[in-house]
């Protein structure tokens, strides 16, 4: 998988591509510069004139929108902790916590993906103590 890279300097690294082109300076040129393929001040290029220094902005990730919002994941978190930390029973299986989401939400998780969320919202958060054994494997 490639490399994360800051989307705010990817956009600045576009910007400076078009303030070389507007002084005169080539393309295959500006490549070298910043160390891109020529395709991809091209393509640069391309989105400047179609759509001004819009066009040169990050676009949106690809994909669904997440069925909880950053709200609701904080919320089910503390949520989560509070009930890790009254329970004298078992862990909480992946169907309760579907339910639970279900009742409070109206969002439908099926119980074979509550552990991918609870991976996702401890590799986002730190869940409260104990929180992290709720769901039974």
């Amino acid at each position: 998988m490639g490399r994360k890279r800051d989307p705010s300097l990817l956009e600045e690294r576009r910007s400076k591509a078009i303030s070389l082109l507007q002084s005169g300076v080539s393309q295959s040129k500006i490549a070298m510069i910043l160390n891109v393929s020529r395709q991809s001040v091209s393509r640069w290029v391309q989105a400047f004139r179609q759509a001004g220094m819009h066009g040169l902005e990050k676009k949106p990730k690809p994909g669904r929108t997440p069925k909880l919002t950053d709200e609701q994941k904080q919320e089910l978190i503390r949520l989560l902790g509070k009930i890790a930390g009254h329970s004298k029973s078992l862990p909480m299986s992946s169907a309760a916590i579907a339910d639970l989401i279900r009742d409070r939400y109206g969002i439908e998780f099926h119980k074979h993906h509550i552990p991918k969320l609870l991976r996702s919202l401890t590799s986002t958060e730190s869940l409260p103590d104990g929180s992290e054994d709720l769901t039974q494997k």
